[in-house]
Parts: C-alpha cells; sequence; structure tokens
C-alpha cells in the first residue's frame, strides 16, 4: 500500500529506487538495446518512427534515472512515464508503480497536476444513450466482421473459432460503416454527438467555420468488447497483421495508405477512460481463475474453455479483487519475456498464495499454443500441472 503521510506527500526517490525505469519501460513490452553501461536505446513509444531515437540512462543512483526522446522530445522519470502510458494521475501512477499499493510519501501531490482517468466504463448505464451508441457501434461492427474475408481468415491464423468469435460478439471496424450508420440515423442526430464523446468517432472543425471533418476511431481493425450481461461496456480495437501477397481481394482489403500515417500505428487501440477487466464474468465465483495479458491469449483461454480474465496492461484494480475471492489459485499466462516476467513479480504480492505463475516456452505465448491444436492443448495442461505441482512444493496449495 502506498504510505502517505498527514501532508500527502509521495517518497518519489523511494519508490523510483524500488521500480527501476529500465524495468517499468521493459514491462510494457519495448525492447531495450544496451548501449553502454547503464544506458540503453529503443524505437520511441510516444511517436512513430524506424529509427531508434529513444534513451534512457539509468547510470548511478535509480532514483535519478530518466528517458528522452531526440525525435519528439518526450521526457521524464518512471513516474512520468506510467502517467504518460496509462493515461492516469500523479498518485495513480505511483500506485501502480507500487507493489504494495500505496508509496512512502516526501513530495507534495499538489505539484502535480490533476489528471483525469477519464471515463469509469463499468459504471455505463444499460438504460442510458451511450449505451444505445455503444450497442449500435458493435452490430455495426459485428456485421462487417461477417462480411470481411481478411478480418475472418485473420481470425482463423489466430485460431479463435467461430463459435468464440460470435459468442463473443466480435466486430471488425472497416473505418467507415459505422460513420454511415450514425448518419443514417436522420431521426435522432444526437447519436454522432455521443458517439465523438465516447471516443468511437473523432472530430476536428474545418477551418474556422463551425463545420467539423468526422472520422472513427477504430479503422482496420478486430473489435473486442467487453461484455456485462451480453451488452458492450468498452472496445478495444488489434491491427491485423498484413497479409501475405496476393491473399486479399480488392474489395476487402484495406490499404495501409488510406490510414492515418501522422501517428503510429499501435498493435492495440482502446476506448479512453479507465479499463474494465476483459471478461470479469467470465471468473466470477469460479476456484480457478487465469489471468491473461491481452485479448488473444485470453481469446485462446476460452477456445479451451478455461475461465479467464486480461488486464489489457499491467494494472489491476485492488477494488476488483472481490470477483475472485472465490478463487483459491489464480494462474499467471504470460509471454516468456522481460516484460512477462516483470509483470509476473508485479502480480505476486497482489495475489498471495493463490498466485501460479505458469512458465510458457520461449517465444510461445498462449495464443501462439492455440494455432498448435491439440498438441499446444497438451503442452499447456503440462504447464498448468508443473505450476501446480511448484505450489505443493512451497506449501501454497
Amino acid at each position: 500500500m502506498l504510505q502517505a503521510d498527514r501532508e500527502g506527500r509521495i517518497d518519489t526517490e523511494a519508490l523510483k529506487r524500488d521500480r527501476p525505469l529500465v524495468d517499468v519501460i521493459a514491462s510494457y513490452g519495448i525492447a531495450l538495446r544496451r548501449e553502454s553501461a547503464g544506458t540503453y536505446r529503443a524505437l520511441c513509444p510516444f511517436h512513430q518512427e524506424h529509427t531508434p531515437s529513444f534513451w534512457v540512462d539509468a547510470r548511478g543512483d535509480a532514483a535519478e534515472a530518466h528517458y528522452w526522446c531526440f525525435g519528439c522530445g518526450a521526457h521524464g522519470d518512471a513516474i512520468t512515464f506510467v502517467m504518460e502510458r496509462e493515461g492516469c494521475s500523479f498518485r495513480e501512477a505511483c500506485e501502480r508503480l507500487s507493489t504494495r499499493g500505496r508509496p512512502p510519501l516526501l513530495e507534495s501531490t499538489q505539484s502535480a497536476p490533476p489528471h483525469s482517468t477519464g471515463r469509469r466504463w463499468e459504471e455505463l448505464a444499460a438504460d442510458s444513450i451511450e449505451a444505445q451508441v455503444l450497442e449500435g457501434a458493435l452490430l455495426v461492427y459485428q456485421e462487417q466482421l461477417w462480411h470481411s474475408r481478411r478480418a475472418r481468415d485473420y481470425l482463423r491464423t489466430r485460431a479463435v473459432a467461430e463459435e468464440v468469435a460470435r459468442g463473443q460478439r466480435l466486430g471488425f471496424a472497416d473505418g467507415h460503416s459505422l460513420l454511415r450508420w450514425l448518419r443514417h440515423q436522420a431521426t435522432d442526430p444526437i447519436l454522432l454527438q455521443v458517439a465523438v464523446a465516447l471516443g468511437l468517432v473523432l472530430s476536428r472543425p474545418v477551418g474556422d467555420s463551425p463545420e467539423q471533418v468526422y472520422r472513427e476511431f477504430f479503422v482496420d481493425r478486430l473489435i473486442v468488447p467487453e461484455l456485462r450481461g451480453g451488452r458492450p461496456i468498452w472496445c478495444i480495437g488489434r491491427a491485423i497483421d498484413d497479409p501475405a501477397p496476393g491473399s486479399l481481394s480488392g474489395a476487402t482489403a484495406v490499404s495501409e495508405a488510406t490510414l492515418p500515417t501522422t501517428r503510429p500505428r499501435p498493435k492495440y487501440l482502446a476506448l479512453r477512460g479507465e479499463k474494465p477487466v476483459l471478461g470479469l464474468e467470465h471468473v466470477l465465483g469460479r476456484r480457478a481463475a487465469y489471468l491473461m495479458e491481452g485479448p488473444f491469449d485470453w481469446l485462446a483461454a476460452l477456445g479451451w474453455e478455461l475461465p479467464a480474465f486480461a488486464i489489457c496492461g499491467t494494472h489491476f484494480p485492488s477494488e476488483r479483487l472481490g470477483a475472485l475471492q472465490a478463487a483459491t489459485a489464480i494462474y499467471g499466462v504470460f509471454d516468456p519475456d522481460r516484460a512477462g516476467r516483470s509483470a509476473a513479480e508485479r502480480f505476486a504480492p497482489l495475489f498471495g498464495s493463490r498466485w501460479r505463475p505458469i512458465r510458457l516456452p520461449n517465444n510461445v505465448d498462449l495464443a501462439e499454443l492455440a494455432t498448435m491444436g491439440e498438441a499446444g492443448r497438451e503442452m499447456f495442461r503440462s504447464l498448468v500441472g508443473r505450476a501446480r505441482a511448484t505450489a505443493w512444493q512451497d506449501s501454497r496449495f
């Protein structure tokens, strides 16, 4: 837990020594290349580039470690990095960095500007106009998925069965069908403005005129919604990997040239705000639960009928622990890289004796195991058994 004094001051130096900047950056899946003793380079996570210009200086005291991008000018320390990547406040960044929940306090938090975490998607009322627009958007995305051969082919390459895709209401955003649907709702033009407020549609003014230009937030992405009672409360979109040459028809392909080029095209893009836990209803009341890093590992687990949930990041709010109160074992399934190991270490104190980290084979994640069919499933069962045996030996059964 974060330890705060009466004046609400945080000992940031102690926190940064406890969570070294290099480990924090690596936990987000950013590949750091060592330049010299204590210095590293990487592709900047804050803008698109092909030549690494993101520099990390971790020489000397860990509390003084900092990063700087010579391309976009981004700079800061471990706390700043988390604030920028997670879109959270200073105090929330400290809590996410701390394995104990609250940091030691010396520096006044009043010096940090307030930063809203945005919409709380889990509080979306089922009878609200926002829920109506989100439901309508998902129906559009679902229709486009089953009209897009390219999107369906990609799901097959990721071993996502049609039964899982339909059950979880997966969709595909082609970048124009949602706007067309919204504009056809002439009887209720406010729906477009609600879509803008939700972040499904982006708008910008045309010069000095009051007119607005609209474009969709999700373009050429598979859409994975979080469902509560069958209705969507939030969405995350996964960019479709480039297909093999000649594998697409011109009618279904979306040219990369038509996509925005001034910003990086991240693998995942989510509606802004406080992310809900993906698949929370799948683990309610279950004796065992499987924690996944991302949506496709989660979909693979659902295909194997496992009670699984995904964090889609590195943070799991403590208020969600109640959903796992029935679980006597929580298996952590993370990629076998440095970021995955760091994430597993981060969750161990949160779940205590229930924690069962699963060590996947090198360079293979759960979604890739699923593409191996029954052989991959048998391998995973063996890994689960190994994690259970390790817990037994450690007297954590």
